[in-house]
């Protein structure tokens, strides 16, 4: 039994996780980490490709010290206990406010003695409504967040080039770059970014005799009539009935760009002998020992492809929380104003 004197310790521990303290202390310890996030690279995902090039970022940037941080935790800190321990505790605060927020204006409304909407609206607790609009808001943007970690996906590094589908396995989703604008579509639900675009070629070989030869691309490879190759470095394949192996170099300086030339070596197959050389801007062919080279240009973007079940809510909780906040400030200007008059 709780006697008049004595404390309920729930009410205690209540009043401290509403408390205006406890949530500026989480905000401002989120806020610090994501600062943090901003200006150290994250680690991706566990695709190969998307981890080689962050590591060599990181390692360019900060040199002898990237060991360290990695060791600090300082590179992983978006998926550390830590960041989701705050954000855990700070959705937990604002539930609890939310709850209190909604007792508080349920006994703050207007009773049935004032008669009239406009006199009802001049009598609602319009700053605490505000105030409970922002703080669900937030409450709905940490579940959103929350879903998208249980049920969102990331794929870093997908490569597609021009004219061409790729089919995410396991998703059902799928990406391609257009034929003619280069602009990515993709299945409904994914949000796309481009990392880089640069060149690439579709390649075809035929004989003075007009017939198609065959092309392979790796040893282990099948042979094929057509090959597509984005060119994110040097790219090299075979045309076995003619003895030839085709280099082709892409010329940029700096970042790749979907328009740099590409150069051309052709060398004859056993001796290594250097055939031909020549420099493509677009599409263009190379003649060779009675083999024609045709090469049409087929950019590639290197895309970073997400899945956000929760997008539309998040964008709807985002709407509140503006909205609670805007409000909250325009009330808190008209009672300042009120006070000076």
């Amino acid at each position: 039994m709780v006697t008049p004197g004595s404390r309920d310790p729930w009410r205690v521990i209540w009043r401290i996780a509403t408390s205006d303290v406890v949530l500026a202390i989480l905000l401002v310890g989120i806020a610090a980490l994501l600062l943090l996030m901003t200006w150290l690279p994250q680690r991706p995902s566990a695709d190969p490709m998307a981890y080689s090039r962050w590591l060599a970022e990181a390692q360019a940037r900060f040199g002898a010290f990237t060991p360290w941080l990695q060791r600090a935790g300082m590179l992983t800190l978006s998926s550390s206990l830590g960041f989701r321990t705050l954000l855990a505790l700070l959705g937990g605060s604002l539930l609890l406010r939310v709850i209190e927020g909604l007792v508080q204006l349920r006994g703050e409304l207007p009773g049935q003695e004032v008669s009239g909407w406009r006199l009802r609206l001049r009598h609602w607790p319009w700053s605490r409504t505000f105030l409970l609009v922002a703080q669900s808001g937030g409450l709905l943007f940490l579940i959103g967040l929350l879903i998208n970690s249980l049920w969102g996906w990331e794929v870093n590094g997908l490569i597609v080039q021009r004219g061409e589908r790729t089919v995410l396995p396991g998703t059902g989703g799928w990406v391609a770059l257009g034929e003619m604008t280069q602009q990515v579509i993709h299945s409904h639900g994914l949000t796309v970014h481009i990392d880089e675009r640069g060149p690439g070629v579709q390649a075809c070989a035929r004989n003075e005799a007009d017939e198609e030869l065959m092309l392979q691309y790796a040893a282990e490879a099948e042979p094929a009539g057509r090959l597509n190759l984005p060119l994110t470095l040097d790219q090299y394949f075979a045309v076995p009935d003619a003895s030839l192996i085709v280099r082709l170099i892409p010329q940029h300086e700096g970042r790749p760009s979907a328009t740099d030339p590409v150069l051309v070596q052709v060398y004859r197959v056993p001796s290594g002998q250097l055939a031909v050389e020549s420099v493509l801007q677009g599409d263009g062919e190379v003649r060779v020992d009675g083999v024609t080279l045709y090469f049409t240009a087929a950019p590639y973007a290197r895309l970073t492809v997400v899945h956000n079940p929760a997008l539309g809510l998040i964008c709807f909780a985002l709407a509140l929380l503006l909205f609670g906040l805007a409000g909250e400030l325009l009330c808190t200007a008209q009672a300042v104003r009120a006070q000076d008059d």
